[in-house]
């Protein structure tokens, strides 16, 4: 029962953070490819392991993590949250990480990319992420050729896509910041789904590596 009462005011403290954290809506306007209207994030019923999911993103946004001004070291790092590119396990692979990461000197931006079942409107939404950061970087004192991506499950799926088509036009331009460069400057790829739908477990086709791909770090089980 302790333990219990333990973890639900973990969940609750988590979740004020996040709430108090600033939050960076995407698209100013009409969402790309979206026909839903924008709306917040709808939370699901199922908290199945003390996990807060969310099951419906329309109005993509980044939930800022200051770094810890006593640690900051000028580097940032999106997270993408994993669930099968169903729902987002926001607190687990999310806000949790974030808080870590920004202890330890790291702006970090959570990714509320959409979902459900919308991995193109998710690539589209990480794009425009590695943009925004990168255009915003003087203001929070973020050195632009130190900005990585990290994800987790379908969310490294998604880190994936970003970091092997970030050359890719997959929506069109609604601001000066969507000229710059959307490539990370570094992948960590946690469990990754998804990357082996190629022809005999091959590659995922889309995901292609050349000399200009960003140093990665994959973390996977054989399990």
């Amino acid at each position: 029962m302790k333990t219990q009462i333990l973890l639900y005011f973990m969940i609750a403290i988590t979740s004020v953070c996040a709430e108090n954290n600033n939050i960076i809506h995407l698209w100013p306007d009409k969402v790309p490819g979206e026909s839903d209207p924008k709306s917040t994030p709808l939370i699901s019923d199922n908290n199945k392991g003390n996990v807060r999911r969310i099951k419906k993103v329309t109005d993509p946004c980044l939930v800022v993590y200051k770094a810890n001004p006593e640690k900051a070291n000028g580097s940032a790092v999106v997270i993408c949250p994993g669930g099968g590119y169903n729902i987002l396990a926001i607190d687990l692979e999310g806000y949790e990480i974030a808080s870590w990461l920004s202890d330890l000197g790291y702006m970090t931006f959570v990714l509320q990319y959409r979902v459900p079942k919308n991995r193109n409107g998710a690539l589209q939404d990480g794009l425009r992420a590695m943009r925004y950061i990168r255009g915003m970087s003087k203001k929070w004192n973020i050195k632009s050729d130190r900005i990585g991506i990290m994800g987790f499950s379908a969310g490294g799926s998604l880190s994936a896509h970003v970091s092997t088509r970030y050359n890719e036009a997959v929506y069109e331009p609604i601001d000066w910041m969507d000229k710059l460069s959307a490539r990370p400057d570094f992948t960590i790829l946690i469990y990754p789904a998804y990357l082996d739908h190629g022809p005999n477990k091959s590659l995922t086709p889309g995901i292609k590596l050349d000399n200009n791909t960003p140093p990665m770090f994959l973390f996977a089980t054989v399990d």
